[in-house]
């Protein structure tokens, strides 16, 4: 199942005063402080829980490009929390994070791919973007759960399948993840 990216705790406001930089700057129009802002209302971090509010600051932050606000949107928006459902919108924001290297994009976009949802089922695209996702040195728990799906993923395609969804990461890969889907 999709995730949204977790905020290290380190980034998390911590008190009012670092909330009230932390707005300024959001409201200010910093991508990054936007995004903050999207975290602290999904998980309830120094204001209350709020998913519209998550989805209006997550939204401002990925209409800046912001990879890790697209991949929270795409999954509060695959869910229907804080905003009306919308897979194809999900699949459209999973698909530009994840060619700005955000590897859990990756990992959802990959999901997507392989439950159908939003896009028609392709197990070739659902493995090379887990297999693209593979290749990065971004660590967590989602090492386990992606190599657990791209073995579901494998068990259901033929050797040749495999030898050629592993031949279309390798090209994501050599172009940069441009132009992967």
């Amino acid at each position: 199942m999709c995730r949204a990216q977790a905020l290290d705790a380190g980034t998390a406001p911590a008190v009012d005063a670092e909330l009230g930089e932390l707005t300024a700057r959001a409201v200010g129009g910093v991508a990054a402080a936007q995004y903050q802002m999207g975290v602290a209302y999904a998980q309830g971090l120094g204001v209350p829980r709020d998913h519209g509010k998550a989805v209006y600051w997550y939204r401002l932050a990925a209409a800046q490009g912001y990879a890790a606000a697209m991949n929270n949107l795409g999954v509060l928006l695959l869910t229907g929390t804080g905003d009306e459902a919308s897979d194809a919108e999900a699949v459209r924001l999973f698909r530009s994070a994840a060619q700005r290297h955000n590897v859990p994009a990756q990992n959802n976009l990959a999901w997507m791919y392989e439950q159908g949802r939003g896009v028609t089922r392709d197990l070739h695209r659902a493995y090379m973007w887990l297999r693209v996702a593979r290749s990065s040195s971004w660590g967590g728990s989602e090492f386990r759960d992606r190599d657990n799906r791209l073995a579901l993923v494998d068990i259901q395609m033929l050797r040749e399948e495999i030898r050629s969804a592993e031949a279309m990461a390798r090209a994501c890969l050599e172009k940069s993840l441009l132009d992967c889907d």
